[in-house]
């Protein structure tokens, strides 16, 4: 009799289950049927509706939080940056110094330089290129490279610019050009 009574409790919850799936996922009704508010709830959803029409949009140009003129991020800097952490993971690079300019009308490099951070007998430059145009930055990412100097005899640093190349040297003294715009290595 136990297992009879069992049995049915689950015919009965399985049969449940099967007129909860039968009902219609936007009204709740079963077979489609049109499921109808007790009067007083569909009063407030009635009003609360036709508040949400009934609004007008707010003038936000007389707003007093609103900036007074457009807010412009600041031209990038440019020429010599010093020691600053190049847009690399800690373990990947090591910065000695950087360099940072407009090659031509629109295009912005910033050339770090020092060494791989697993290797600091070799030299690398992280070069770092974003667009533009009249000084100012537009909202493209920058696109990344690694240039390395496998034997350059340890970490690298920039020593001077001179016409539009930049003049990396090893701590012995041998320089390299960097043509920041083709991103070749002399």
């Amino acid at each position: 009799m136990k297992h009879l009574l069992i049995r049915a409790g689950a015919a009965v919850g399985i049969a449940a289950a099967v007129a909860l799936s039968m009902q219609s996922p936007s009204t709740g009704a079963a077979n489609g049927a049109r499921e109808t508010l007790p009067p007083e709830k569909q009063a407030i959803l009635d009003a609360e509706a036709s508040f949400r029409t009934a609004g007008q949009p707010r003038d936000k140009s007389k707003d007093s939080g609103r900036p007074l003129i457009v807010q412009e991020d600041p031209p990038p800097l440019t020429g010599m940056l010093g020691a600053v952490q190049a847009p690399t993971f800690g373990g990947v690079f090591t910065t000695t110094n950087a360099w940072a300019g407009w090659v031509n009308p629109t295009t912005y490099v910033t050339v770090y330089v020092g060494a791989p951070s697993g290797s600091p007998a070799d030299g690398e430059l992280f070069v770092v290129t974003r667009t533009g145009r009249d000084g100012r930055l537009d909202g493209a990412g920058p696109s990344g490279q690694l240039v390395s100097v496998p034997g350059s005899g340890g970490p690298l640093r920039i020593v001077r610019i001179d016409a539009g190349d930049v003049i990396v040297a090893n701590p012995g003294g041998q320089e390299f050009r960097f043509n920041p715009l083709l991103r070749l290595l002399e």
